[in-house]
Formats: structure tokens, C-alpha cells, sequence
């Protein structure tokens, strides 16, 4: 399914026409398309509306994003605010925030307060979590539990309500791919990098503490990476007892080896590299 977001240009723009001329045949239920109809009222050309798609920060989110990470709520943040940094100073700029994560629905009214120049628009009683894993071990979804059929109705709103925007901010998700196939016209904007902008900058001055020596204690081994991300290359591996050169660089739980490469610190994570 992620592959979606890295076909070439023009394989994507057809695939796009193509789905939305085969969906004209179906329509949203009055009830439906009244409610969506109501939330977009007013989103003409004069108004830049740039829809939000963020998911829930879990492992089971991260793994099935080629880039094996969910970007955090900042980088959705900056990447709406740097879309609408482009409108003209007079244009009407909103967001249009479909997440089921409550902590995105706290750092978005935090960023784009009631107001200020761009006009937030968030959903009030959409269910949502906080993401993370629960005590019994299983990831913290809003879909882990029953799903009543209000839960499906909202979950196609947002989805119609992202088709009305003019920009989508996104990772791979059904709904996403559901927005941008319906309308071909949508500019899509996937953060689907393996790592977020900035992240050299931040392996410069590390938030936790790089030895210049490391002793691998993780049996059999510890993988080396070409960069801080499981979704890297895989270039070899160190094995127990061996003792490991540092350049001092580090980022998000990973150090930069002499030589060339990264290795995680906590081997627990093992499985993951």
C-alpha cells in the first residue's frame, strides 16, 4: 500500500484520474454529504484549506509506513504551516485536522490558536487515544476497540472533508489514499522520509549522552545502519564483546561508529534495526 505515495509522477496522476472517473458512480448518503457539506461551507478559491491526516503514534502505525516511523505531530505542524507560508497575505487559510490522536487535536490548537491568522478545523466528538501501547501489551488504537457504525460515518467525513482541501499533509493510511485517489486535483504532500528534516543538525548536539566507546553486550549482534533508522541499509554488524568507536554524533537511540554507519544502543530494539 505505501508504494502508493512513490510511483512515478505520472503513473500516479493516471492511476488518480482513473479511480475518480470509476467512483462517480457512487455518492455519499444526503445525511452524509449534508454534514460535509456543512464543515466545508465557504472553501472556494479564495480560501487555502490544507488537510491533515495524522495517525496515531504507535508501532503498529510506524510498521506499516515504508519509512518504518510516524512523523510527529511538529513535523505536521511545520509542514501545513510552510503550505500556507505561500498564500497571499488577504487569502483565508485554514487546516482541516482528521486525526485519531488526541494529543494531535492539543499540539494543533496549541500552534493555530482561535483567533490568529489561520483558522483550525477539528472535529468535536470524533472518538481518539493517545496512542502508545496499552498495559496488556497491545498497541493503543482507537480501532482496537468495538467499532459502532458513528465511528465508520466519521472516518469517511474527514476522508470527504480532506477531498475539499487544496493540500494534503499525510502518512500512508486508507484514508489518505482514499482522499487523494477521489480527488486527482489534491497536492499531495506524504511525510514519508526516512528520517524528518533537521535530524543531521540534531545528531550534532545530541539530546543523551554518546561515549566515544561502546562494549556490545547484545547477543548474537548488533546491526550497523547506514543511517538512524531501521528503514536504512543494512551495512554488517558487530557482534558480543566487541568493543565499538564512536564519532560522538547521535540520534533517537542510535550512534554514529567509526568507519562509516549506526548502531543502535539499546539492543532490546534489536529487533526493530
Amino acid at each position: 500500500r505505501g508504494y502508493v505515495w512513490t510511483l512515478p509522477a505520472a503513473d500516479l496522476a493516471a492511476l488518480r484520474r482513473a479511480y475518480a472517473a470509476a467512483v462517480q458512480v457512487l455518492e455519499p448518503t444526503p445525511c452524509i454529504q449534508d454534514r460535509v457539506d456543512e464543515i466545508c461551507r465557504g472553501w472556494d478559491g479564495s480560501v487555502h484549506a490544507v488537510g491533515v491526516h495524522k495517525r496515531l503514534g504507535t508501532p503498529e502505525v510506524a510498521a506499516c509506513q515504508l519509512s518504518q516511523r510516524a512523523p510527529s505531530c511538529e513535523e505536521f505542524i511545520a509542514r501545513a504551516r510552510k503550505l500556507l507560508a505561500a498564500s497571499s497575505a488577504n487569502q483565508r487559510k485554514v487546516i482541516y485536522l482528521a486525526t485519531d490522536d488526541a494529543n494531535a487535536v492539543i499540539a494543533f490548537k496549541q500552534a493555530f490558536p482561535p483567533g490568529g491568522p489561520v483558522e483550525l478545523c477539528c472535529r468535536h466528538g470524533v472518538k481518539r487515544t493517545e496512542g502508545g501501547v496499552r498495559a496488556d501489551g497491545v498497541d493503543n488504537e482507537v480501532h482496537r476497540s468495538p467499532c459502532e457504525v458513528s465511528e465508520a460515518e466519521d472516518a469517511l467525513i474527514d476522508a470527504l472533508c480532506l477531498t475539499r482541501c487544496r493540500d494534503l499533509v499525510c502518512i500512508d493510511s486508507n484514508l489518505s489514499i482514499f482522499a487523494a485517489l477521489t480527488n486527482p486535483g489534491l497536492q499531495l504532500h506524504a511525510l514519508n522520509n526516512t528520517l524528518p528534516e533537521g535530524w543531521e543538525q540534531a545528531a550534532e548536539a545530541p539530546s543523551d549522552t554518546v561515549y566515544m566507546t561502546y562494549k556490545v553486550a547484545y547477543s548474537p549482534m548488533v546491526f550497523v545502519r547506514s543511517a538512524p533508522t531501521a528503514a536504512s541499509e543494512l551495512l554488517g554488524a558487530r557482534k558480543v564483546g566487541e568493543e565499538v568507536a564512536t564519532t560522538g554524533r547521535g540520534y533517537d537511540g542510535w550512534v554514529e561508529v567509526e568507519g562509516g554507519g549506526w548502531m543502535l544502543v539499546d539492543g532490546e530494539k534489536q529487533v526493530q534495526s
